[in-house]
């Protein structure tokens, strides 16, 4: 397959005031309109605070900074159109014109490339193409029925063909995909002002089109949108007369009345999360798909924050005042951060806690609204939590969403006197995930078969900072020592660990003592080693089994 990667090279340049004329010509050279020269603003500040509370780690949260730092308007591409004649559009907004592909990013994005590439669309690239005479504006591509594509993409795209090339050249149509959902067409027809005489239908599923003569307008978004998508959105804004005054200032965006495979990122408290917004920080709670676009754009022009999980219902901020506050809650990509640069907006991040299928920990996310809100740091605010609140909390969320098993520690093992209300113990199992006993320390029964990956120790306060543990690897290595509280191997990671050793800090020798087991994929069970003996072999560990005492209550 050929590819055009760079369409301005191979044009010519023509003025709007020529365009009428060319359009009526015979031109084997594609044609090159621009509407504006590059704009460069003057360096924005950053739109993030310093608050690296919310990420999971520190280089999740360098991923966020670098956002602020990558990408800057001056480098997107000018606002502009290509006229060709006998311009194919294929399959899902492939553009094809003498046998190539045009991968030109100032037209294609990046992400659609590799959809036509698959061999299901490769094969249907050839086939026979429905001829359209009358000239037509080619604004829409990959992603034609995806809320956040037609509004952050194609809508601006269509504004641009209306506002700058329609006056010059009043017979050109719109090529509109008819995989678009209704309420986008019709937003088309009674907000923008498209009559419906002025749009040519195609179905990007089944049809290839040839367009005798086409006007192919150029992505306002590329390393960062062009600077003059701000006046686009507020022209939108403008010709469906959206009231400057709502009573709903802050809102929090839910999805949980949308079918899971709509979601995105699916997260199993989102209605807790979404009851801590509204009963305690007063937030109005939305599932923006149940309300017309207008609608949404009217609460989000006058919004002073929202919140939601990242995703397209977000991305409905590019008609949001300069200012607005944005919470973005797992973050996929840096598109959010793009909208909040080109609108002046303010932005937070924060992550689902690592490992937690997907949960928002409450309390951090208490935190997260009330930064939004009053802009406090740190121990100023009411729900500040230290790191050492938030591993607490994390250990908590963890152990709460972990599975239940019911064994209890086979005490005839050690014959000794054990610390009572010892605390609990977290496995982690390939193919059943967290599995805790809240009973005793005690992975599971001995004739357990599924392979552990790690664990975690929670213990009572009398010994939670007094013990260490690590791992022994399938390579024969030993992990760092890592306090009670942390987890000692991996997640979802497919390796077992083959062993483990637990101590007792120096300090506390003397007053404490530990013994502990395991049982081996073979069936292997090796009796209790003592403190920060070497419990393991070459197989992976399937149940584990341990218990502390004090020295002096040690039985008779």
């Amino acid at each position: 397959m050929n590819y055009i990667s760079d369409i301005e090279s191979i044009s010519l340049k023509i003025s709007l005031n020529e365009l009428g004329d060319f359009i009526k010509s015979k031109n084997e050279s594609p044609v090159r309109c621009a509407v504006f020269n590059k704009e460069f603003p003057s360096h924005y500040n950053s739109l993030m605070t310093d608050n690296v509370i919310f990420a999971r780690n520190q280089e999740e949260f360098q991923k966020w900074k670098n956002w602020d730092k990558n990408g800057h308007p001056e480098d997107s591409n000018n606002v502009a159109a290509y006229i060709f004649d006998d311009l194919y559009v294929s399959f899902y907004g492939a553009l094809e014109w003498k046998g190539h592909i045009i991968s030109s990013p100032e037209v294609t994005q990046g992400y659609a490339l590799g959809g036509f590439q698959q061999p299901a669309i490769s094969e249907k690239l050839n086939s026979p193409a429905r001829i359209i005479e009358n000239p037509c504006f080619v604004c829409m591509g990959w992603g034609a029925d995806i809320y956040g594509h037609l509004i952050v993409e194609m809508l601006p795209r269509l504004m641009v063909a209306f506002t700058e090339f329609l006056p010059y050249i009043p017979d050109t149509k719109f090529l509109i995909d008819s995989l678009s959902p209704g309420w986008f067409i019709d937003f088309l027809k009674t907000e923008v002002g498209i009559l419906p005489t002025q749009i040519e239908f195609y179905d990007s599923r089944i049809e290839k089109i040839l367009l005798k003569k086409s006007v192919l307008i150029t992505q306002l978004i590329n390393k960062d949108f062009h600077p003059a998508t701000q006046f686009y959105f507020d022209d939108v804004l403008s010709k469906s007369k959206i009231e400057k005054n709502s009573a709903i200032k802050n809102v929090f965006l839910t999805r949980t009345f949308l079918g899971q495979s709509l979601r995105g990122s699916f997260c199993p408290n989102e209605v807790e999360i979404a009851k801590i917004a509204a009963q305690e920080f007063g937030y109005t709670v939305l599932p923006p798909e149940t309300l017309p676009l207008k609608e949404q754009m009217r609460i989000f022009a006058n919004a002073d924050s929202i919140i939601g999980i990242a995703g397209s219902s977000l991305h409905t901020a590019v008609f949001a005042k300069a200012g607005t506050k944005i919470g973005s809650i797992e973050p996929n990509s840096d598109l959010q951060h793009k909208i909040s640069k080109l609108k002046k907006q303010k932005i937070w991040y924060m992550n689902f806690e690592s490992g937690f299928r997907q949960v928002i920990n409450s309390d951090k996310f208490r935190y997260f609204i009330d930064d939004i809100i009053t802009g406090n740091k740190n121990k100023i605010s009411k729900f500040y939590m230290s790191e050492l609140n938030i591993e607490e909390s994390n250990i908590k969320t963890r152990i709460n969403m972990a599975l239940d098993t019911d064994d209890v520690l086979d005490e005839d093992i050690f014959n000794i006197n054990y610390v009572e209300n010892v605390g609990s113990i977290l496995v982690h199992k390939s193919g059943l995930g967290d599995v805790k006993n809240t009973n005793s320390l005690n992975s599971g029964p001995s004739w357990a078969t599924h392979p552990i990956e790690g664990f975690m120790l929670v213990l009572c306060d009398d010994l939670k900072n007094k013990v260490v543990s690590r791992y022994y690897g399938a390579d024969g290595v030993w992990s760092e020592w890592k306090s009670a509280g942390k987890f000692v191997g991996t997640t979802g990671s497919g390796k077992a660990i083959c062993g483990y050793s637990i101590k007792i800090l120096d300090e506390w020798k003397n007053e404490y003592a530990v013994e502990f087991s395991g049982t081996f994929s073979d069936g292997t069970f090796i009796f209790p080693s003592e403190n920060e003996c070497f419990c393991g072999k070459i197989q992976p560990l399937t149940a584990m089994q341990i218990a502390f005492y004090r020295k002096d209550t040690v039985s008779e």
